[in-house]
């Protein structure tokens, strides 16, 4: 193929179908980039199929002579003869692949591969820079007759429309980024009912902090170096710093369904929850002030650059065995939970332990709080999952069953393991269980069917358990279990997600994938690991050392001295209380524990 039109100064246009020709005939097995279930990955069993339409759509190709390169500017691409044509193949191709191994394909998501797969060849060639030629216009020329744009189909026939949006995903994706903003408040109040009533507060008011150290932070730089396009494997550009470029239309490589501004704020506040995770690992004796400072670092250096390996299409995570054949997480195990589970151990192994008087407990003060905290990430979690389909899809729903049958399962595990060592269930363990399935199904969550759901979350409600007791057995005061639950429980999910990654429910939104184990592909397991194991430890040892740093800092020392621990953070740190408790004629509070100690 002749490649001078990607290395010529001025921006050339190939047609779609030129493209599409070069993919099967030059690459063989042609993986499409985004959106689509036409044609397979190498690594799947079913090739006598996949070669019968490999061999019809070139057989369909041929029938038309090769259409010449133009290089007319980027905003009329494609033609409308180059549309029209390929609607035409397109439709041969949903023929093809409407049977039981593919869901039906159609025209749009046919289109928007080869849009993408142009993008992203143009991108590596420099022959296209995307804040300056994205988004793609796709323009009608003055004497396209009513004949033609009434054989193109959809919102392709649109004068001056940029990439097209999908209006119910559009609706879908922005919804669920509502719902999963209720989730750093629903945190709040589960962390808060977890602590001692005298740092209540403090727990809700660094949670509600990070979501906004993390909005100016996303802003300013981190959305461009976690999802720049034409980023490299390891970290992002600044082509999208301050949101430049950012608009009403889509990403093609990234998010093809939505606007870029409604992806932008999904992704938001998935990056603003994941560092007050990091919180409960600490409580009751972390600093606000130097933890701000942590909570703006830790997302550049940890977060940014973990997401990007991983849901960056150039991510070197994302590629691990080929292109877009990497360690699989659909909704943030790797990113959110190792990332701030691990994160959470070094601030607790950095920070110290919490000073603890003779025979002290440390105990929820508020079980009330924590069930509406659970019940609240529990509604939020189906959006966080299902949300990460980017589209109102068959897959999204599938993902928010499979959320609400791993919760299930392990709120059921973890009482239930509870009565076997100690004959009592707790509310406690009802909850933590609950938290302990959410997490483990976070990456498997857009791979796994329902029955898988239940293992993977039943068996996250014991190890999580077993976890937490044994970190008490080594002395890591990791105070409301976020390394236990979020590190370790992540860290399952992933490899579970491995095992049991079935193709028929990656192929509910057209993905093409080899699934997990159970379909075969065993290598899946070594990608699933080498995933969790380098964000575990990236995460770890930049997080000492960012806290180290900081405690370095005149005025950012991390924790607060022994006398402000006794009295509480709330009112040393804030000035404030939670609770505005008045002694009654029964007995004066217990001013250390912060609850009242009635007796008559």
């Amino acid at each position: 193929m002749d490649r001078s039109w990607a290395n010529s100064a001025q921006l050339t246009t190939v047609d779609p179908l030129y493209l599409i020709q070069h993919t099967l005939t030059c690459r063989g097995s042609y993986r499409w980039t985004e959106n689509t279930a036409c044609f397979p990955s190498k690594h799947s069993k079913d090739k006598q199929l996949y070669q019968q339409t490999h061999t019809a759509a070139l057989a369909h190709l041929r029938k038309r002579s090769p259409p010449a390169v133009s290089t007319h500017n980027v905003r009329s691409f494609p033609s409308p003869d180059c549309l029209v044509r390929l609607r035409h193949l397109g439709e041969s191709i949903c023929k093809l692949t409407s049977g039981p191994l593919f869901p039906p394909a159609n025209y749009n998501s046919v289109a928007r591969s080869v849009i993408a797969y142009w993008t992203r060849v143009a991108i590596k060639k420099r022959a296209l820079v995307p804040h300056r030629h994205l988004p793609i216009s796709l323009r009608m020329s003055k004497n396209t007759s009513a004949d033609q744009l009434a054989a193109i189909s959809g919102p392709w026939a649109t004068t001056n429309t940029p990439f097209p949006v999908d209006t119910g995903s559009q609706a879908f994706i922005l919804w669920s980024a509502a719902l999963v903003f209720l989730m750093t408040p629903g945190l709040g109040l589960y962390y808060s009912g977890m602590t001692r009533a005298k740092n209540a507060l403090t727990m809700i008011m660094v949670c509600m902090l990070a979501n906004s150290v993390v909005t100016i932070q996303w802003v300013i730089f981190g959305f461009s170096l976690t999802f720049s396009e034409g980023s490299g494997g390891f970290i992002g550009n600044f082509a999208h710093a301050g949101l430049a470029n950012i608009g009403p239309w889509a990403l093609p490589l990234t998010a093809p369904a939505v606007s870029s501004t409604t992806f932008v704020l999904y992704q938001l506040v998935f990056a603003s929850i994941t560092p007050a995770l990091i919180f409960g690992s600490v409580a009751d004796r972390f600093r606000i002030l130097p933890a701000m400072v942590f909570i703006f670092f830790w997302t550049t250096f940890v977060y940014d650059v973990v997401a990007c390996w991983t849901w960056n299409v150039n991510g070197w995570l994302h590629n691990l065995g080929g292109a877009g054949n990497g360690s699989y997480d659909f909704a943030g195990g790797g990113p959110v939970h190792i990332a701030s589970g691990f994160g959470g151990l070094a601030y607790a192994l950095v920070i110290g332990v919490r000073y603890r008087r003779t025979n002290e407990e440390f105990k929820p003060h508020n079980l009330v709080n924590v069930f509406i905290g659970t019940a609240m990430l529990w509604f939020g979690w189906m959006a966080f999952n299902s949300g990460s389909a980017l589209a109102a899809s068959p897959r999204a729903s599938m993902a928010a069953l499979v959320t609400t049958i791993a919760g299930s399962a392990g709120s059921l595990t973890w009482p239930l393991w509870d009565y076997i060592w100690s004959r009592k269930m707790s509310g406690l363990g009802f909850c933590s269980g609950a938290v302990a399935g959410l997490v483990a199904i976070t990456p498997a969550s857009g791979f796994v069917a329902p029955w898988a759901a239940i293992i993977i979350g039943g068996t996250a409600g014991i190890f999580c358990n077993m976890t937490c007791r044994i970190k008490a057995a080594f002395g890591f005061d990791d105070s409301l279990d976020a390394w236990a639950v979020h590190g370790c429980g992540g860290i399952l999910g992933g490899i579970l997600t491995g095992v049991f990654a079935q193709r028929w429910v990656i192929q509910l939104d057209g993905g093409i994938a080899s699934g997990g184990w159970i379909d075969g592909n065993w290598i899946q397991m070594a990608y699933q690991v080498v995933g969790c194991a380098v964000i575990a430890l990236w995460s770890f040892f930049i997080s000492c050392i960012m806290l180290i740093i900081i405690h370095r800092i005149p005025g950012l020392h991390l924790r607060i001295s022994e006398d402000e621990e006794l009295l509480g953070g709330d009112l040393t740190q804030m000035g404030e209380v939670a609770y505005e408790l008045v002694p009654s004629s029964l007995e004066a509070l217990d001013a250390e524990k912060g609850h009242a100690a009635a007796t008559l």
